[in-house]
């Protein structure tokens, strides 16, 4: 199974226990978590440290479709680390990640993922964290416009839901400030999309292109 498949699957079996009108809206699965800002040795925006904690039905049935934490220990062994890492890494060309950079309005070329980890958390919800390489690396705000990150599934089957600010990962003295930008929660024509939305079953996509891109948040970095 990909990362992908994992909303599809999950409805599905959602399917068997509960009545079809509580299971067909977008979004399917949940996440928490978020893209930190990485710097490099000369201050300029060089990779987005990315974290994925799915929701608790999700991350139940990663673990039992993985056949993870065997000896219920509620920790991951390296055993389980290396399953849950080839399934959630090994993307397919059409993801893209569900991370998106932008500068001045356009999507800027990520790599990654790299350095993958994950963990099994006190919640019983399981957490994957990897880095992905800006292909250009610059200093937002100096260099040229602030970067803006958005986490986000462009058909909105995933609910990607940021906390607050992004870290800054960098030397002390960057001179670099981030600011989280969250979508208006007042605005009414996202809320009736999202009436909309809720109404598509679960082997249906929007018909709005990258439709997920407008609930999402913006994590904003600019530099001195």
């Amino acid at each position: 199974m990909t990362v992908r498949r994992l909303a599809f699957t999950v409805c599905a079996v959602l399917g068997l226990f509960w009545p079809q009108s509580q299971v067909v809206s977008h979004p399917h699965v949940w996440v928490t978590g978020g893209a930190d800002f990485g710097l490099d040795d000369q201050g300029r925006l060089a990779r987005l440290h990315i974290t994925w904690i799915y929701d608790e039905f999700a991350s139940l049935y990663l673990i039992s479709y993985l056949d993870l934490d065997r000896d219920r220990d509620q920790t991951f062994s390296d055993e389980d680390k290396e399953r849950v890492l080839a399934d959630q890494t090994n993307w397919p060309d059409t993801f893209k990640g569900d991370s998106y950079l932008y500068v001045d309005g356009r999507k800027v070329a990520l790599g990654g993922p790299l350095k993958a980890d994950t963990r099994l958390l006190e919640t019983g919800q399981v957490e994957v964290t990897f880095i992905r390489e800006v292909e250009d690396p610059y200093r937002p705000g100096v260099d040229g416009p602030p970067a803006v990150v958005k986490v986000y599934d462009p058909v909105f089957y995933y609910s990607y839901e940021v906390a607050g600010p992004a870290a800054i990962v960098a030397p002390e003295g960057h001179g670099c400030t981030s600011e989280h930008r969250p979508v208006d929660p007042t605005d009414t024509t996202l809320a009736a999309l999202r009436v909309q939305l809720a109404a598509l079953g679960r082997d249906e996509n929007p018909d709005i292109p990258d439709v997920g891109a407008l609930f999402a948040d913006g994590m904003v970095l600019t530099c001195d």
